[in-house]
């Protein structure tokens, strides 16, 4: 970007740059965060044309099929004139002048709507005279001369007769159409949810998600106390409206619209985490009790492992960076140069590198910031020696203390070898147990040998983890007397990997850089993921699977065949045992619906949270 830019030109270029942007290349957030980097003079180095290059792009990029469709529909010879043709969804064909036209477009129809959302009640569409001065000054010779009239009669036409649109008759054209969403996505929910409720369901996708909090019960008594502390700080924060109140735990940001949560002395103290209510009632769901030990299998960042109720937590995820077609003793050494072998106790959550519009991070980054996040919570962390000799890692499995600091709740960290998805995905990456899923007629080759060895060594190194944590720490000669349970979690939490189509409205351009193909690899990794991580919960524990996606293939599905493999070693286990009759009863529509429902979908419009799914099963033999 040159130094003579404006915030319309920056903007114009900033769309068309992610609308042809390859599939490996950073998400919209990230583009946009380089840009905002750059030292730009002029008003795209002030606050509030920094606040509308963001708002004006991201918002242009989340509804750019709907306002691709009205272009089209109510200005034809603009849309011919542009000179973009291509399909919308994945690489887009992109010019200048079609980008520009999609934000003239956006700010004429949707982003009056898009501020109250967020609170400016204030805020009014501009018309008339007022909105051809800002489409002029803002877009610039971005826009040309030819195209003004015709776009700003559109608006006026769309805006006064809603109607006029000619919408497509088809249900699920019509839903891609009117709510900006890829051709495959509105089939899938249309087909799993009916025309009516995928339309509630899109429009809630397209409106931003509340900002939620969760309060630290180890550093503040209550929610209410912390909505106290904020107030001071001048954010107001409340508990959920209603039915949307689903954690005792759990606040909405009422103002400001985007709080400063670096900067916030509260939450720089630990006495809070952002985290939506989705992923709240997640971690609830596995219902861990005062000296329980509770196993974070696909652990990520850690967010969930934090909210986990209970003394003790081992945060658990795979190393991905496996490369099976190196040989054996090539890779060892690597691993020993790196002090990343199998066999140690690291804290390694990892969460990937950019690809597909998922922000994602190396490993060691991920490893750094849930070290800080939980003594900033108030956890002992038990690391094992970081970053040091692999030797030194090997100290708590063989029976020593590892390093321990601060606070009474503690954080196991371990890490296992397994290879990687290489794509979109949650916190943990391919199970090594997935060469046990190979479709018909696949043979078992070296790779498939090496997985094998792989799994095993790292289940081998989890269940002495959650042993050192069954025992706090000593000797595990001590797990003699834990009555049968040693390496053993009582509650395992699986929040698979998986599309992510649930936390749409978290990403406005998401939508576009997800590939229908891409959706179809989950099932397998899932699979494998549920079955290794259910071989370690002790009997009597609780087994909850996870997703943060509205894909009956990656829930429904993975369910129903997981109960039919299992036959009777695990059983349902109603979600009120955990959440309570309250919560349950609000959740799941109904005290006598909630004594039996161990299973749910959470849908942005019903419950006001992220798309996740969530099944809990206690293992009976």
């Amino acid at each position: 970007m040159t130094m003579s830019y404006t915030v319309g030109a920056a903007c114009v270029d900033l769309v068309r740059q992610v609308c042809v942007s390859k599939e490996d290349a950073p998400p919209a957030e990230k583009q946009l965060k380089k840009c905002l980097q750059k030292k730009i003079k002029g008003e795209c180095n002030t606050n509030e044309g920094r606040a509308a290059l963001a708002r004006r792009s991201l918002g242009t990029l989340c509804m750019r099929g709907r306002l691709d469709f009205i272009l089209k529909a109510k200005a034809p010879q603009v849309a011919a004139s542009v000179d973009s043709d291509g399909q919308l969804g994945g690489q887009t064909a992109c010019t200048r002048g079609r980008a520009a036209c999609w934000i003239a477009l956006y700010i004429a129809l949707e982003e009056s709507a898009f501020l109250r959302s967020r609170g400016d009640d204030d805020a009014a569409s501009l018309e008339g005279v007022v909105l051809r001065v800002e489409l002029e000054a803002f877009l610039g010779e971005a826009l040309e001369a030819p195209w003004l009239g015709p776009l700003l009669q559109a608006a006026e036409q769309c805006r006064t007769e809603p109607g006029s649109i000619p919408w497509p008759e088809d249900p699920v054209a019509r839903l891609a159409a009117q709510h900006s969403l890829p051709l495959w996505l509105s089939s899938q929910w249309v087909g799993l949810l009916g025309s009516e409720a995928a339309d509630k369901l899109a429009a809630a996708t397209n409106a931003p998600g509340a900002v939620c909090l969760r309060s630290n019960p180890i550093k503040i008594a209550d929610r209410a106390s912390l909505a106290k502390v904020l107030e001071e700080e001048g954010t107001q924060a409340c508990p959920p409206p209603g039915a949307f109140d689903v954690d005792s735990r759990l606040l909405w940001v009422k103002s400001p619209a985007k709080p400063n949560i670096r900067g916030s002395p509260a939450w720089q103290g630990g006495l809070y985490e952002v985290q939506d209510g989705g992923s709240q009632l997640v971690a609830a769901a596995v219902g861990l009790r005062k000296g329980e030990v509770g196993l974070d299998y696909c652990a990520g960042r850690g967010g969930k492992s934090l909210a986990l109720f209970g003394d003790r937590v081992v945060s658990h995820d795979i190393d991905p960076k496996v490369d099976l077609t190196t040989p054996r003793h090539t890779r060892e050494r690597r691993e020993k140069r790196d002090a990343v072998a199998c066999r140690t106790l690291t804290p390694a959550p990892y969460t990937r590198e950019y690809s597909n519009g998922i922000r994602r991070f190396p490993w060691w980054q991920a490893l750094e910031e849930l070290s800080k996040r939980a003594r900033k919570a108030g956890c002992r962390v038990i690391e094992g020696g970081l970053g040091g000799d692999p030797g030194a890692n090997l100290e708590l499995t063989e029976g020593k203390r590892a390093r321990e600091d601060g606070g009474e709740a503690v954080l196991h960290l371990c890490r296992t070898q397994g290879t990687g998805l290489g794509g979109r995905g949650g916190g943990a990456m391919q199970s090594v147990g997935e060469a046990a899923h190979r479709p018909p007629g696949g043979g078992a080759g070296v790779g498939d040998m090496e997985a094998a060895r792989l799994e095993a060594q790292g289940l081998a190194t989890l269940r002495k983890v959650v042993t050192a944590a069954r025992c706090h720490g000593s000797c595990l000669a001590e797990d003699a007397s834990s009555g049968g349970a040693g390496g053993l979690a009582d509650g395992v939490l699986v929040d698979a990997p998986c599309s992510s189509l649930g936390t749409l409205r978290r990403g406005p351009n998401v939508r576009w850089e997800l590939r229908e193909d891409e959706v179809s690899q989950f099932p397998p990794l899932q699979r494998a993921v549920l079955a290794t991580a259910a071989s370690m919960v002790r009997v009597g524990g609780i087994l909850v699977y996870a997703t943060c996606t509205i894909n009956h293939a990656e829930n429904e599905a993975i369910v129903e065949e997981f109960e039919a493999t299992v036959g009777d070693r695990f059983e349902a286990s109603p979600l009120e045992e955990a959440w309570g009759k309250v919560v349950a009863g609000r959740v799941l529509g109904g005290a006598a619906r909630a004594r039996e429902a161990y299973a749910v979908q959470l849908l942005p419009h019903v419950h006001g949270t992220d798309g996740f799914y969530i099944a809990r099963w206690r293992r009976r033999k």
